[in-house]
């Protein structure tokens, strides 16, 4: 189940941050320019994380503003594009042609992961370094209110730093594995690592 819901955050997602860009070029064409264009967007929603974890405030307040400002980015480009209740009805279509323009860029991105997925080894030493510490932070992170000064591979108290503290990928990734329940392994080595590995393809 977690596979399914992954896939189907990945097809509201890429949209979603192809759209953004393309409101941001104003509607320039270009699939991969927009993604690029759309992610950088996105990225700064980091202001939030990190005034919320160098301030110590709840998660609660980081998920409310990330639902907001969502919901208020879709608006927007809602808005922007016209996207109206018609525009969904030839949404095969749209599908079917948008995979045959560029379906090259799916599959070496599924590739790259599964080629990352093999090196067993490496995510097994991974898990006892640095993986461990921030996959610890993304299942507890939402349970844990505003406790950021913590060591999540050790268990105990720690002081989070400076350079942690404005690392907000773990809050944005705790986020969404958290709102779409979805085991936090699976969201970061394979949801997002696929959608890291998209974006790559996309800068070539």
């Amino acid at each position: 189940m977690d596979y399914i819901k992954s896939l189907l955050f990945l097809i509201f997602f890429i949209p979603f941050l192809s759209a953004l860009g393309s409101v941001l070029r104003k509607n320039k064409k270009g699939f991969t320019v927009n993604m690029l264009f759309g992610y950088i967007t996105y990225s700064f929603q980091a202001i939030g994380g990190i005034t919320v974890q160098l301030l110590k405030i709840d998660y609660f307040i980081y998920m409310i503003y990330m639902i907001v400002l969502m919901i208020v980015l879709v608006c927007l480009i809602i808005k922007m594009k016209n996207i109206s209740f018609n525009s969904f009805k030839d949404i095969k279509n749209i599908l079917v042609n948008h995979f045959k323009k560029w379906y090259l860029l799916y599959i070496i991105s599924f590739v790259l992961l599964s080629c990352a997925l093999l090196m067993t080894n490496y995510l097994w030493v991974g898990n006892h370094q640095d993986d461990g510490w921030y996959l610890l932070k993304v299942a507890l992170a939402p349970k844990m209110g505003n406790q950021y000064d913590y060591n999540y591979t050790a268990g105990f108290p720690a002081d989070l730093g400076f350079v942690r503290g404005v690392n907000t990928f773990e809050l944005d990734y705790a986020f969404w594995s958290d709102l779409l329940h979805i085991y936090p392994s699976v969201f970061c080595k394979a949801t997002m690592a696929y959608l890291n590995y998209f974006l790559v393809v996309c800068g070539f």
